[in-house]
């Protein structure tokens, strides 16, 4: 209700191309259906840190944003956090910069160089050769194959089951006289 008056012109354009962005990225539905998730596995007790995990990763990947298409206004937009933090009433689906938000770790993030598309390249391309290379321990930690089951030449098998079911190696049945 305060917004103009708690913060300066320059502030109010970053908060707003913030918000901008959550409706842009579709963070209110996300939001919507994980309040319908939590109606529904009310029960499960990982599901309120996955949310706040989920609704803390939509911030920070807003500040990222904002930050990326404002490089020189971080220290206005962490001043805008800030100021945040006292608003009282937080939105039911709408997102908010509220305390329940880790706000050192939003700030913390404004320190830190906005990532290159190097940088983004590099992670990429490490992340395939470790997925690569562990596909391929996965593969050469397999056993050798068997030529005997390949072939077909299970015959030890079928022997050894034939005596336990009809009392002979060759099949024959078992004399039992009485």
């Amino acid at each position: 209700m305060d917004f103009e008056q708690r913060y300066t012109p320059g502030e109010q354009a970053l908060v707003v191309q913030h918000e901008r962005l959550h409706v842009r990225r579709g963070d209110l539905f996300a939001n919507a259906l994980t309040a319908l998730l939590r109606c529904l596995f009310w029960f499960n007790p990982l599901l309120p840190f996955a949310l706040r995990r989920f609704r803390l990763d939509q911030e920070l990947a807003c500040d990222e944003a904002v930050i990326a298409r404002n490089p020189r206004a971080r220290r206005q937009y962490g001043e805008a956090m800030l100021k945040t933090q006292f608003d009282e009433f937080p939105l039911p689906l709408g997102c908010h910069w509220q305390a329940r938000h880790p706000i050192k770790e939003r700030i913390d993030m404004l320190k830190r160089p906005t990532p290159t598309r190097l940088h983004w390249m590099a992670a990429t391309l490490f992340a395939i050769g470790l997925s690569a290379s562990a596909g391929y321990a996965a593969w050469a930690a397999q056993p050798a194959d068997i030529p005997a089951v390949a072939n077909g030449a299970h015959d030890g098998l079928f022997l050894l089951a034939r005596q336990n079911s009809y009392g002979g190696v060759a099949g024959q049945e078992s004399s039992t006289s009485g």
